[in-house]
């Protein structure tokens, strides 16, 4: 299988390993593909672990993965909180945040990454009413519905970083025929968070899109054959860029869309990063 290339780097460049002993950090869409590995590698830096899916199988088994890490069972507390749920269910999506404030505390650490799409990549004209609103409702709704419940304990804190997964095809100058709903709730979602941003600045909760821009080995090229499968990318690809958002400190980088391609192949674009970080918190 292809894996991303390895990031080249100078001396002043920012460290993939950051200690998130004793933080909480919560993952939606934790059962498979992209969600799986952020939840793995969220856990393998220490973070209490809070995953969600709608499939238990898959969750269970990331669950598994997380407790058989180093270093799960130290100081005798909770771990992980992994329970089925709906995302575009407001009453399931808020007992879910509830449990895992309840089971791990506060989140320090979201990832928005639930999302679907249309298999069979239909023009507008060809789209049923029922695959654009369920697109919409899960891709859109179900960020707006996460960032609803997940934000107000991180604001009364005074902290946190939440991370929304999004696409190139939600960013301008991208939008993909055959495409339509999904990248309609990405743009919209890459709208969203630049609000979420704006107004939870003030209380040092820090929110950021991430996106791949580039074909990833998951559920949603599931119909390609296998040997082109095994070319993409794997689902770990993002997550140094999703390590690095995740440990920033409060009040600092916000409202930014990080292009996880760009960050591993050009040390320019980290560089500019790192020097805005540094002006918010100099």
């Amino acid at each position: 299988m292809q894996g991303a290339a390895p990031v080249q780097r100078p001396s002043w460049d920012w460290r993939p390993n950051p200690d998130l002993r004793g933080r909480v950090a919560l993952v939606t869409g934790a059962g498979r593909g992209i969600g799986r590995s952020l939840a793995l590698a969220l856990g393998t830096m220490g973070a209490r672990v809070a995953g969600c899916a709608l499939e238990e199988d898959q969750l269970g088994e990331t669950e598994r993965l997380l407790r058989e890490r180093p270093g799960a069972n130290e100081a005798g507390e909770p771990r992980t909180f992994f329970q089925r749920c709906d995302i575009t269910d407001e009453d399931a999506l808020s007992r879910f945040v509830a449990g895992t404030i309840a089971a791990l505390g506060v989140p320090d650490v979201v990832v928005a990454n639930a999302g679907v799409t249309d298999p069979d990549h239909r023009r507008i004209v060809d789209l049923p009413l029922p695959v654009w609103e369920r697109i919409i409702r899960v891709n859109l709704t179900g960020t707006f519905l996460t960032l609803k419940h997940v934000l107000p304990p991180m604001m009364s804190r005074g902290s946190g970083n939440v991370i929304v997964i999004t696409s190139l095809l939600g960013q301008r100058g991208y939008g993909k025929a055959n495409d339509g709903p999904y990248c309609a709730s990405k743009f919209g979602v890459e709208g969203l968070v630049e609000v979420a941003a704006a107004e939870c600045s003030p209380y040092g909760v820090n929110i950021n899109t991430l996106f791949p821009a580039a074909k990833v080995n998951t559920g949603f090229f599931a119909r390609l054959p296998l040997r082109e499968r095994e070319s993409l990318e794997p689902p770990s690809v993002i997550d140094e860029p999703a390590l690095f958002l995740a440990s920033l400190p409060p009040g600092s980088l916000t409202g930014e869309a990080i292009n996880g391609k760009v960050w591993r192949e050009d040390v320019n674009y980290r560089r500019k990063l790192f020097e805005r970080l540094q002006r918010t918190t100099t």
